[in-house]
C-alpha cells in the first residue's frame, strides 16, 4: 500500500485555499510538476471558475510543450491563456548576454564580468585578495571562492564547486562573450508580474517542489508565502512532494506528460537544464 500522507495533506491544503480565495492564477509550464499541480487544483477547487490558467511563452518553447497544452485543454475542458514574452529569450540574449548552465551561475558570472574580472590570472587567488582588487562584488566572489557555508560548516550548493570543474574550466577558458541571466526577466518574470497586476489575482499557484533542488527551491521554506512589498500571495500545491510522492500521484490519477519526457527523454523542460551553451 502506497504512503499517501503527503498527497492527502496537499489535497486538504489546496481545498482550503481554493475555498478562501476568489481569483486564482495558475501558472503552467507544460512540465511534469506543472501537470501534477494542475490536476490537483482541479480536483480540489469546487468552484473552477475561480481558476485562471496561463502559460508564459518565452520565445524558445518546444513544439511538444505547445502540443501538450492543447492536450491539457481538451483533457480537463479548460482554457489556457498564452502570454507572449515582452522581450523573448533570443532578443534578451542579444541585449544582455547568453545564459550559461543555470540562472544563478549566469548571474554570478555576469557580476564578475561587470567588474572586468581576470579569470585566467586572478582565478586562483584567495577570497581576501580578490575582495581587495574587486570591491563591491563580494557575493559573486564568495561563490567563486567557495566561501558559502551551511550549518555545521558544510559547503553550500551556492558555491561554484556545486558545478564540478566549472572554476577550473573558466580559468583555462575565460569567457569571450557576455553571460547573463537577464533573458528570463523580459521573457517570463516581467511578463508574469504585469499579467498579475492587470488581472488583480489574489492568489498565484506555481508547480514548484522542494525536492526539485537548486537555487529556486532554496529561496522558499514553505508551500505558502505572502510578499508584503508586492502584496502577492503564492501557493505551491505540491511543494512537499518527493519524487516518490509525485510518481504515486501520477499513477493514481493517470497523469500523462508531454513528449519532451515520454519521447525525447528530457528530465526538465526549462532552459536552466536544456541550455545549449
Amino acid at each position: 500500500m502506497e504512503d499517501l500522507q503527503t498527497i492527502n495533506k496537499a489535497i486538504q491544503k489546496s481545498f482550503a485555499l481554493c475555498s478562501t480565495y476568489n481569483n486564482i492564477m495558475v501558472s503552467l509550464s507544460g512540465g511534469a510538476d506543472s501537470d501534477v499541480m494542475l490536476d490537483l487544483l482541479l480536483r480540489t477547487c469546487e468552484d473552477k471558475s475561480k481558476l485562471h490558467f496561463v502559460f508564459f511563452d518565452t520565445g524558445i518553447e518546444y513544439s511538444a510543450t505547445k502540443e501538450h497544452l492543447e492536450y491539457l485543454e481538451q483533457k480537463y475542458n479548460i482554457k489556457i491563456d498564452r502570454q507572449r514574452a515582452k522581450c523573448p529569450v533570443p532578443l534578451g540574449c542579444k541585449t544582455y548576454g547568453q545564459p550559461f548552465l543555470s540562472k544563478f551561475v549566469s548571474q554570478m558570472i555576469e557580476r564578475l564580468q561587470n567588474k572586468n574580472f581576470d579569470f585566467a590570472n586572478d582565478g586562483n587567488k584567495s577570497f581576501e585578495e580578490l575582495k581587495t582588487k574587486y570591491p563591491n562584488c563580494e557575493g559573486a566572489l564568495t561563490w567563486w571562492c567557495n566561501e558559502y557555508h551551511e550549518q555545521e560548516g558544510k559547503k553550500s550548493h551556492f558555491n561554484i564547486s556545486n558545478n564540478r570543474y566549472l572554476k577550473e574550466f573558466m580559468i583555462a577558458n575565460p569567457p569571450t562573450f557576455n553571460i547573463s541571466d537577464k533573458c528570463c526577466l523580459g521573457a517570463k518574470k516581467n511578463t508574469s508580474h504585469d499579467y498579475e497586476k492587470e488581472n488583480s489575482f489574489d492568489l498565484k499557484c506555481v508547480g514548484l517542489r522542494q525536492a526539485e533542488g537548486g537555487i529556486r527551491s532554496s529561496a522558499y521554506k514553505n508551500c505558502y508565502d505572502f510578499d508584503s512589498a508586492k502584496h502577492t500571495q503564492t501557493f505551491r500545491p505540491i511543494w512537499w512532494f518527493t519524487d516518490k510522492d509525485k510518481k504515486t500521484y501520477e499513477k493514481l490519477y493517470n497523469i500523462q506528460h508531454s513528449k519532451c519526457y515520454t519521447e525525447y527523454g528530457f528530465k526538465r523542460t526549462g532552459w536552466t537544464k536544456q541550455c545549449p551553451v
